[in-house]
């Protein structure tokens, strides 16, 4: 009996230590996962340099040097489509190169709306869906609104809103 015990202790013993050696392996090993995950959130952190600071910079200037804006109201037209009808609801909003231009938007208001109107319309869906097609759009825009204008340009135009259905 004596031996018995003796071998069932023995047993347990060795069935305790190969336990203690897992969760020892399963800490350790985990206990580097955190570490190295650690190490990666710290060089994503990892302060900006010279160049990425000035770019920064630049872009914060750019912001800051925006004129004022001059929000026209939203638009709804049909776009040129051999598929059939293809609707636009397009808002913009013009930057100004002085802010005294806004009463001469105002007062031609309807020519305004109008060539804007023309120039979308003669776009297909397929010119407007390109960040070029609307870069070109936004340039004939832009030149025919400002053969209007005596009192200042328009500098730049923003889409608002931009749906198609």
């Amino acid at each position: 009996m004596k031996k018995a015990n003796a071998i069932l202790l023995l047993i347990i013993i060795l069935l305790i230590v190969v336990i203690l050696t897992a969760v020892g392996a399963y800490y350790f090993l985990n206990k580097e996962e955190s570490n190295s995950a650690s190490k990666k959130v710290v060089e994503k952190i990892s302060t900006p340099t010279i160049q990425e600071i000035e770019a920064n910079k630049v872009e914060v200037e750019k912001l800051s040097q925006i004129g004022p804006l001059y929000p026209l109201d939203l638009f709804t037209l049909n776009l040129r489509s051999d598929k059939g009808n293809v609707y636009l609801l397009v808002k913009l909003d013009f930057e100004l190169s002085i802010k005294e231009l806004k009463n001469e938007l105002d007062d031609k208001n309807a020519v305004i709306r109008d060539a804007i109107i023309r120039i979308l319309t003669s776009k297909s869906l397929e010119d407007l869906s390109s960040d070029e097609g609307k870069e070109k759009a936004i340039d004939e825009i832009i030149n025919d609104i400002n053969k209007m204008l005596h009192d200042g340009y328009i500098k730049n135009v923003y889409f608002t809103k931009f749906i198609v259905q």
